[in-house]
């Protein structure tokens, strides 16, 4: 079995439940059906289950039939010919539907390929047919009056053979469980410039604009993840502050940190706004794509496309001030209280002269 689980980084849950979609059946030797098929079924077109049919490899017994070497070549060239039949239908129930899609193999000594075959067409069409709902079987049948095989005298034996030859090999079948990326909205925390506090909180306010009609949740789960290290390797949730279109959730998050939020319906809008932070100056960078000074970090939720929004704050010193304390803090200090020294002192002059 191969199972695909969509785009890395998805964050989909990958669920398998063999039922009726990707019932499969190994029927070489007996029930549910004894010329050797290999079925699938792929369930319904919509619930991301495929199958894949192909020949497998000649079974050993039978490959001195398949041999090129003047002695029998009747198993040399065979047709694969999809066939197919509806997901609801049982296997005794109605005919099997020949597809348009066929591909020609000739035996190639044991190489590599669909078994010690290869297509006589190259790679088109493929070795292997992939459908996406209902039954499938791939039906093997001899090709007669192949060209190439190798003219001897008395010519070797080529059995005409009618029907099925599925039992002569030992069939393929890969059942692909396709986990579409769910809908996710990440926000990557930066934090630059000389003498930033790196480990402050900046708080962030997600606004969610739905359609009419589309639900919204109560919370959406999320993770926070920090140089690929998840700081929160369980799951937590966000609130919902529900409005009549646009929907809010607050989170904070200091430098070097990512919020990964989940689960996010499809196609809705979102605004990313950080709350005002004196000393620094922020900018925004959408899927890559730099924002506008004084415009809005905001896009739309696709399930194919997980959005990112990285936020930038640089620091800014305030002119005349130092930046982070030191020498010219304590000089500062120092003067003041001389300052105050003197001031006490003209004070205290000013007085005694009075009295005098």
């Amino acid at each position: 079995m191969v199972m695909n689980k969509g785009t890395t980084g998805s964050y989909a849950q990958l669920q398998m439940t063999f039922t009726a979609p990707a019932e499969l059946y190994a029927a070489k030797n007996g029930n549910p059906n004894e010329q050797g098929d290999f079925l699938g079924n792929a369930g319904t077109k919509d619930d991301n289950i495929s199958v894949t049919t192909g020949l497998g490899r000649i079974i050993q017994s039978m490959v001195v039939f398949a041999a090129n070497d003047s002695v029998d070549v009747t198993m040399h060239d065979v047709i694969a010919t999809l066939q197919t039949k509806g997901h609801g239908q049982s296997l005794s129930d109605g005919e099997w539907i020949p597809s348009d899609q066929s591909a020609e193999f000739k035996y190639a000594n044991g190489a590599a390929g669909a078994g010690g075959y290869e297509n006589v067409n190259g790679t088109t069409p493929p070795t292997t047919f992939t459908v996406d709902e209902g039954w499938s079987r791939l039906n093997i049948t001899q090709r007669r009056n192949a060209e190439g095989l190798t003219p001897v005298v008395g010519n070797p034996i080529d059995f005409e053979i009618d029907g099925k030859m599925n039992a002569a090999f030992t069939g393929e079948v890969i059942v692909n469980l396709t986990n579409d990326p769910i809908g996710q909205l990440s926000i990557n925390k930066t934090v630059e410039g000389t003498g930033a506090d790196i480990h402050r909180q900046f708080t962030f306010t997600i606004t969610l604009t739905f359609k009419e009609g589309m639900d919204v949740a109560e919370t959406y789960p999320y993770q926070v993840v920090s140089d690929g290290d998840y700081i929160m390797p369980m799951l937590g949730e966000l609130e919902v502050v529900q409005g009549e279109n646009n929907h809010t959730m607050t989170l904070k998050l200091p430098h070097g940190q990512k919020a990964i939020v989940l689960d996010l319906p499809d196609d809705i809008t979102y605004t990313v706004t950080e709350s005002h932070a004196p000393g620094y100056q922020a900018s925004y960078v959408v899927n890559a794509i730099p924002v506008q000074a004084g415009q809005p970090a905001t896009g739309v939720i696709m399930q194919h496309q997980p959005s990112t929004v990285a936020v930038i704050n640089t620091f800014v010193a305030v002119a005349g001030l130092p930046m982070t304390g030191g020498r010219g803090t304590a000089a500062r200090i120092i003067g003041i209280g001389v300052l105050v020294l003197l001031l006490s002192g003209l004070v205290w002059r000013m007085a005694n002269k009075r009295h005098v």
